[in-house]
């Protein structure tokens, strides 16, 4: 093994390692991914309602035509409100309560530790490094995660949309 396999396996072995700390919530991470796949596809949904306004409003379409794509709209936002609300929440409290079990887990392992573990150790410097150390990976699960995932989402779609579209906008420039 070269020295970069053994570094990602060090890597996603302390990835696995918070694992067990997310099992007891699996039904919050699945409302919180279904809320981010709503949301993300809300957001994407939104450039195409646009895209149908200015295509009627520049036909002969009637009135109807472009004020329900403009109730479509108003929907595709309620969604993208209300999906990102509820992501933002439920992530935000996976983040809360994984650092919280960290934090016990981690306390209960300290006091069973030796008394000349703490003769040796600072027992301030301890807390602090604890303290900071939790305090990272409640922002990286109750933020960061979700955001990289969002934004691959988008990533994703945006590119899917580009590429759907594409044909459809060439055609309409040799059109023109």
């Amino acid at each position: 093994m070269t020295d970069k396999e053994i570094q990602n396996s060090k890597k996603l072995n302390s990835i696995k390692s918070f694992l067990p700390f997310l099992r007891p919530y699996k039904k919050q991470l699945i409302i919180a991914a279904v809320s981010l796949i709503l949301a993300a596809s809300a957001t994407l949904v939104v450039p195409l309602c646009f895209r149908k306004i200015i295509d009627l409003g520049f036909s002969d379409i009637s009135h109807e035509q472009i004020n329900l794509t403009f109730i479509n709209l108003f929907a595709a936002a309620f969604v993208l409100a209300f999906a990102s609300a509820l992501r933002y929440y439920i992530v935000s409290w996976l983040g809360e309560r994984v650092t919280c079990d960290i934090r016990k887990a981690v306390y209960s392992h300290i006091i069973l530790q030796s008394p000349e573990f703490f003769e040796t150790q600072q027992s301030g410097e301890l807390l602090s490094r604890i303290n900071n150390d939790t305090s990272i990976v409640q922002i990286l699960i109750g933020t960061s995660i979700s955001m990289a995932v969002r934004n691959l989402f988008l990533l994703l779609g945006g590119m899917t949309m580009m590429r759907r579209f594409k044909h459809e906008v060439q055609h309409g420039l040799r059109t023109a």
